[in-house]
């Protein structure tokens, strides 16, 4: 892991504690934001992570088939509908959801490295934020994690 990516996880730590809770959707991430969390000690506020590479898993996880078949897996919409799931799905505060393609190629007409973030937060509103990667594919998915810590934290703190 990154050092500021470390860096953050470890201010999530310190903000969330054992008095909040998060869970993960993850996509074009496998699992990698996930393993970002954990990686610090006393992330006992992460309640689970689903890896749902498959839009059929999307699907069965509470994403609607319609936004789907409607936006494309990587799409604001499915973003937002994937964090949504995640924190309905783990009765959690916060849902994470990371949507994207990681290249090398191009995924439905979809360049690599245009990765959608989506958080659910306490209120019930979704946020969802656009990135424009560059890289290979194991830089995409470091750069996505880094900015879903981040992204996590700032919502994170305009919420405390």
């Amino acid at each position: 892991m990154r050092q500021d990516t470390r860096t953050i996880a470890e201010r999530l730590q310190s903000l969330l504690g054992d008095d909040h809770t998060v869970a993960l959707m993850e996509s074009c991430t496998g699992g990698l934001l996930a393993s970002a969390l954990t990686d610090v000690p006393g992330s006992g506020y992460l309640l689970a992570s689903a890896v749902c590479y498959d839009a059929r898993v999307k699907i069965a996880l509470g994403v609607p088939q319609d936004r789907i078949s409607r936006f494309g897996v990587v799409s604001k919409e499915v973003a937002s509908d994937m964090a949504r799931a995640a924190a309905e799905l783990f009765r959690s505060e916060y849902g994470v959801s990371t949507t994207g393609v990681a290249g090398p190629g191009s995924d439905d007409g979809i360049s690599p490295g245009t990765v959608w973030l989506g958080i659910r937060l306490p209120t019930g509103e979704t946020v969802t934020r656009l990135l424009n990667l560059e890289g290979d594919r194991e830089q995409v998915k470091d750069e996505a994690v880094r900015h879903a810590c981040s992204f996590l934290l700032e919502q994170v703190e305009a919420t405390q």
